[in-house]
């Protein structure tokens, strides 16, 4: 037969046993109880605190507001309060805290002290700041960006970058969000937005490269190309345009979010999820409300189930391993991050921390949850907004393909390896024939569509893994063959030529051809210390001027 518990008893383990810091004070701030958290987090021993005021660690900027919340418990007015101050421990360091502090009254109602317990929360505040400068970088990026970009919502602009801005004679975004986009159209073209912005929305599929026209503050005309497409701004329905490329903004918008947790008195009312299982078979044989709230079941649920049940598979293996030291009393206890399966199904994070309870049961042991959810997916976002603004900064917005500030950081590596092992490196300089009588003649969008396919047959001729292919300016673009031979550079190079002769792209007014051709320069170098990446770009680029002087459409080899 179990062994008969009581709540209090269950209480003072995790009292003891807490992750987070636990402690009684007194309605004038002194410390009557601390847990060992406690003084962990505080850095001061039990000793110390007991001889102390709370008004020792609390932040001098967080001690008015505190202590009128004491006069709030004191008188009646509250009997709970949940919020992040700041303490300094023992080595002065200035530390962030989530104080959830309740009131425990007598029978006649009468305050007699407080439950406080202390989440140390400063490594997540770290992180939010981290993101929220992540954030920042983001919006300046697409604020100062070259390319006009603007949202609108029902017809109404709601962003608009200062390139958005400009492009209609105004001096910043001020000046036309909140005005209808119609008041910045050309009249002949206010149906044909109408009809564009009812196809987006009611398909919810992209436009590309949809000619307008848009009249300035000053009645000028403006050609523009522009791209949209459907996005959630401010939790509405809006429209995304961005004028003369097809690059997408993403937004990266967070709502951090919080689960609180009330005290309803010592075990049932701990604001960490709380569970006395049965060691030898999993089974829980008690659980406090935050359990059930953290896993999505029931109490009665939660004691016909087997930890490992509404456990995440790939980490029950650990757990049990752990467990089993710890019965074995190789360990007093145990503390890992895990994942829990919820009854809907959902995966949600918890720091697990487990005692033995060798005074209610030889076996039993108490496990104490706190749930670190928001930790995780705030540290998954930081990593994917670190990845976007990484993978923009060195995106061509046009071709899609790298840019020039990513071949030059690529050619110097690759030089430095070439250095290093005495291999020849190749660079491959080319560009389009007669490219601004293309424009000239077909437009400028049918001119960035032939950059576009230019890029893409560049970039599969390219085949090996260590081959890079990046627009260097313009009609000018570059391919780096790392560990390639003159010889090899040249088929390359012929190659590629050949490839782009054969997409038969017209251009009537080529001096060269009736289609679009390249003119290509080849250079190969093995490095050596006197040497810098400019010597093989000066190379390549003296080969392209010979190509270009001589016929055109063919290859030089410096």
């Amino acid at each position: 037969m179990l062994r008969q518990f009581s709540h209090e008893q269950l209480f003072f383990n995790a009292f003891q046993n807490a992750a987070i810091g636990m402690a009684i004070m007194s309605l004038d701030g002194k410390w009557m109880k601390v847990n060992p958290s406690f003084c962990q987090k505080t850095g001061l021993s039990m000793e110390e605190l007991y001889e102390s005021h709370f008004s020792d660690i609390i932040h001098p900027d967080d001690h008015e507001y505190i202590v009128n919340k004491l006069r709030e418990f004191e008188n009646g007015d509250i009997s709970y309060n949940q919020l992040e101050v700041r303490w300094i421990d023992k080595q002065q360091r200035v530390l962030w805290g989530n104080v959830t502090t309740s009131l425990v009254s007598d029978q006649q109602n009468e305050p007699l002290f407080l439950i406080v317990q202390i989440e140390d929360i400063t490594e997540r505040k770290q992180i939010e700041e981290n993101l929220l400068k992540s954030e920042e970088l983001f919006r300046n990026m697409l604020d100062n960006s070259p390319d006009p970009m603007a949202v609108h919502t029902d017809g109404v602009l709601v962003y608009a970058n200062y390139a958005a801005a400009k492009i209609v004679g105004a001096k910043d975004p001020s000046q036309v969000i909140g005005v209808k986009i119609e008041e910045f159209l050309e009249p002949s073209f206010i149906e044909k937005s109408n009809e564009v912005q009812e196809y987006v929305k009611s398909t919810g599929h992209s436009l590309e490269n949809v000619e307008f026209q848009l009249k300035t503050a000053t009645g000028e005309t403006v050609e523009i190309i522009l791209s949209c497409s459907l996005i959630t701004f401010n939790g509405r329905d809006s429209i995304q345009v961005s004028y003369k490329d097809i690059t997408t903004r993403k937004t990266l918008e967070e709502t951090l979010s919080r689960n609180h947790m009330r005290l309803q008195g010592m075990f049932n009312e701990a604001g960490v999820a709380i569970a006395l299982v049965d060691g030898n078979t999993g089974k829980t044989i008690d659980c406090n409300p935050a359990l059930e709230l953290f896993t999505g079941y029931t109490k009665d649920e939660l004691s016909k189930m087997s930890f490992s049940d509404f456990t995440h598979k790939d980490d029950i293996l650990k757990d049990l391993s752990l467990l089993t030291k710890l019965l074995a009393r190789e360990m007093s206890s145990y503390r890992m991050e895990k994942r829990y399966v919820t009854k809907s199904g959902e995966i949600v994070w918890g720091l697990l921390n487990v005692s033995l309870l060798e005074d209610v049961s030889p076996n039993y042991v108490i496990g104490v949850v706190q749930d670190i959810t928001q930790q995780k997916q705030v540290e998954e976002k930081l990593q994917i907004a670190n990845k976007q603004l990484t993978l923009y900064s060195y995106q061509d917005g046009l071709t899609g393909i790298f840019n020039r500030r990513y071949f030059d950081d690529y050619l110097q590596t690759e030089w430095n390896r070439a250095y290093r092992e005495g291999t020849p490196l190749t660079l491959i300089l080319f560009d389009l024939d007669c490219f601004k009588l293309y424009n000239d003649t077909y437009g400028h969008n049918l001119g960035d569509m032939c950059l576009k396919k230019v890029a893409e047959t560049a970039k599969n001729t390219a085949m090996r893994p260590g081959d890079v292919v990046a627009r260097y300016g313009g009609e000018e673009f570059a391919m780096i063959l790392p560990n390639t031979h003159k010889f090899g550079g040249e088929k390359k190079a012929e190659e590629l030529r050949a490839r782009i002769e054969e997409l038969a792209i017209p251009h009537i007014r080529s001096k060269v051809s009736t289609f679009v051709t390249i003119s290509v320069g080849v250079a190969t170098i093995t490095p050596t210390a006197h040497e810098l990446p400019s010597t093989i770009i000066q190379a390549a680029d003296e080969a392209l001027y010979l190509a270009k002087k001589e016929n055109r459409n063919c290859i030089r080899v410096y």
